[in-house]
């Protein structure tokens, strides 16, 4: 087989054009999806974190080695003291958006709600049906909230 020494230009060409036009749509996504998988795994730490307090205070509760009302203060002393502040650095730092930020607030505000409608039901201060009537309602004030801002 006899090579020829003389290069065909215009299939190299096409073959540079192809090749930079792949990096220029692949690499953006490829940098995009890696900082939603950092944003992801940052917001998955601070869920595992309120999560893990919120596990220790019910079975301190549950062993009757802390009442209720206390685990309440402790609750809303470490939501104040320890999880606003690490929200709002890391917002500030970049490392989530404040719209995550705000949706971890939210989430854990009907978290609260929902805890404190099933304490009232097991302690008989109000029925199951006034309880769902009650957590309608705060799904349609969330609701509310969301559309207005």
């Amino acid at each position: 087989m006899i090579v020829s020494k003389t290069r065909n230009k215009s299939n190299l060409c096409w073959l540079r054009v192809c090749v930079l036009v792949f990096a220029m749509i692949i690499l953006p996504l490829s940098v995009t999806y890696a900082q939603n998988y950092k944003a992801n795994d940052i917001e998955r730490h601070f869920e595992d974190w309120i999560g893990s307090v919120s596990k220790r205070l019910k079975t301190a509760v549950e062993a009757h080695k802390l009442s209720e009302e206390d685990a309440w203060g402790k609750w809303h002393h470490f939501k104040e003291n320890e999880l606003a502040p690490k929200l709002k650095a890391a917002v500030k730092a970049g490392k989530i958006h404040a719209k995550t930020a705000r949706e971890i607030w939210r989430e854990l505000e009907k978290a609260e709600d929902n805890e404190k409608l099933k304490s009232a039901v097991a302690k008989s201060e109000i029925s199951e049906e006034e309880a769902r009537a009650k957590w309608s309602e705060f799904n349609k004030e969330d609701k509310n909230r969301r559309g207005a801002s």
